[in-house]
């Protein structure tokens, strides 16, 4: 594992903004996890873990900790039968791939996700949703450090607390208390199933697709998110962020 020290912030976050890390180390396996762990409770350190940054705008006055970058690789297939297939993806995949990867083997579940940035293991902490689907209808579980207790654990998805684009790691008590290295989903080798959102129902209309496809539907999902959001590659920015309101219904 190898530490390095006052790098700039801004080369972690898709803003380009930020001040000076004091110590930042990419994890690529549990070793060095716990040996940066290690490291940072030997010298009193605060620790963050991030994936790609595309939710992060950091201060200019940097963080004084140690950084940890999620580079946990790893996408393993598991076909159960002809139709129910088990994903376990390595935390610190990019979540597109991902998601282009499942789409090219036929299976559905969450090419409507497409385009969403960052990395894998990003993707339970808000519950992330988009066009109809989100992470929490096909995780079957994660494989978290829990700094309480210096331990590696399974959470089931009942586990994660999971409402609209929240989960208990996001808020409350739990905030900051688990690092998720790797998350099972189950998927189905299956045709994406109606309604669809207006604006994706009408991209399938427009270009005459009766009985569209994961490949369809990721296709009509990331020209439907280009046309709205520019590339963070290209011009610095944080994706989409918003959450719609809950309105009680006497209201």
């Amino acid at each position: 594992m190898n530490i390095f020290h006052d790098l700039s912030l801004a080369d972690y976050s898709t803003m380009r903004l930020g001040g000076t890390a004091a110590h930042v180390a990419e994890i690529h396996n549990r070793p060095e996890l716990t040996a940066a762990l290690d490291w940072a409770k030997q010298k009193n350190l605060p620790v963050v873990m991030i994936g790609g940054g595309s939710n992060i705008i950091w201060k200019d006055e940097g963080f004084k900790g140690l950084l940890l970058v999620n580079r946990l690789a790893g996408y393993e297939d598991f076909a159960e039968d002809e139709e129910n297939h088990y994903l376990t993806i390595g935390a610190g995949e990019n979540w597109d791939s991902v998601v282009e990867r499942s789409v090219a083997s036929g299976l559905t579940g969450i090419e409507a996700l497409s385009l969403v940035p960052g990395t894998a293991g990003a993707t339970p902490i808000q519950n992330v949703g988009a066009y109809g689907q989100e992470i929490s209808q096909t995780l079957v579980s994660l494989e978290v450090y829990d700094i309480q207790d210096s331990s590696f654990k399974t959470l089931a998805a009942s586990d994660c607390g999971f409402s609209y684009r929240n989960s208990r790691f996001k808020a409350g008590p739990d905030r900051g208390r688990f690092f998720i290295l790797s998350l099972t989903l189950h998927l189905m080798k299956a045709n994406p199933q109606a309604s669809f959102y207006p604006s994706v129902q009408q991209y399938f209309d427009q270009n005459n697709i009766a009985s569209p496809t994961p490949a369809n539907l990721r296709q009509a999902v990331v020209e439907i998110r280009q046309a709205k959001l520019p590339d963070p590659a290209v011009i610095n920015n944080c994706g989409s962020f918003f959450a719609n309101p809950i309105v009680d219904a006497s209201t």
